[in-house]
């Protein structure tokens, strides 16, 4: 499979959900003044984008991913921007404000009193990916625009690095069992978006002993239709059947899984899975 790997520079404020830009969003904000066919437009799919916080003036240009392991270690690593990132005036109401403002890039922030002292250089980046535009120009993906208030300014970004990478050519494999499934993004069962279809829980995967997993509701705005998601939240873990194909599964992670799985619902690793955890 070939996918097209993005890291954006946040150039300005970011207003919105601090875990992640949805695919749809995404989505949008590239179609704003942008060249795509039908076709291409259709054949679109676009993760989540994943906010990565880098330390210093310099940013090290990520290569493309060997094997399966890398390309979650390296460019989908599901971390929270933490409290200390967002914008002063902010942070206070972080709580009680919906959603957050982020830090843009670079900013200075130092938790000493004298802020002349120790202070540390960081840098925001989005990271996400592309299937389905092969051989695409990348600088269609330059200045959008993400999160809430961009009327204001918030949210631009600008192109920093892309790859061009097929699965196919990866090495390292999860194989041995037993195995295990972590949801990087919320796996979508059912969305109120006209045509849409309810998803059943992955007959490939264990469900745990109490039958229960944790799930919550999102809003999502599709097409200018509000819509409501059930989704089965993500940081989630779930054992893989014995009978399951590992090498199938894990491409099946990367393509993604569930309702609304073009805009990046769905994402899943595979991993060495211990009952025990």
């Amino acid at each position: 499979m070939l996918i097209d790997l993005f890291l954006l520079r946040l150039d300005s404020h970011y207003c919105g959900n601090p875990y992640y830009v949805t695919g749809h969003a995404l989505a949008s904000a590239l179609r704003l003044g942008r060249e795509f066919s039908e076709e291409q437009k259709k054949q679109m799919q676009v993760s989540h984008g994943i906010f990565k916080v880098f330390v210093g003036s310099q940013t090290n240009e990520p290569d493309a991913p060997r094997t399966y392991d890398e390309f979650f270690q390296t460019w989908r690593t599901l971390a929270r921007v933490p409290v200390d990132l967002v914008v002063p005036e902010y942070r206070t109401v972080l709580r009680k404000q919906s959603p957050p403002i982020l830090l843009a890039s670079p900013f200075r922030y130092s938790k000493r009193l004298d802020p002349a002292k120790e202070q540390r250089q960081f840098s925001t980046f989005l990271s996400f990916y592309v299937g389905g535009l092969g051989g695409i120009d990348p600088n269609l993906f330059d200045r959008i625009q993400v999160g809430g208030r961009r009327n204001q300014g918030m949210g631009l970004t600008r192109l920093h690095h892309h790859i061009q990478t097929d699965t196919a050519s990866w090495f390292g494999w999860p194989d041995a069992q037993p195995l295990g499934v972590r949801f990087i993004t919320p796996l979508c069962l059912s969305s109120t978006f006209a045509g849409t279809d309810a998803f059943a829980f992955p007959s490939f995967l264990e469900p745990h002993q109490s039958g229960r997993f944790r799930q919550r509701e999102e809003d999502l705005n599709m097409h200018g239709q509000a819509c409501m998601l059930s989704l089965c939240d993500s940081g989630q873990a779930f054992a893989l059947k014995s009978d399951a194909s590992p090498r199938h599964t894990c491409e099946l992670g990367i393509s993604r899984i569930g309702v609304h799985k073009k805009y990046g619902y769905g994402e899943f690793q595979v991993f060495k899975y211990s009952s025990k955890k």
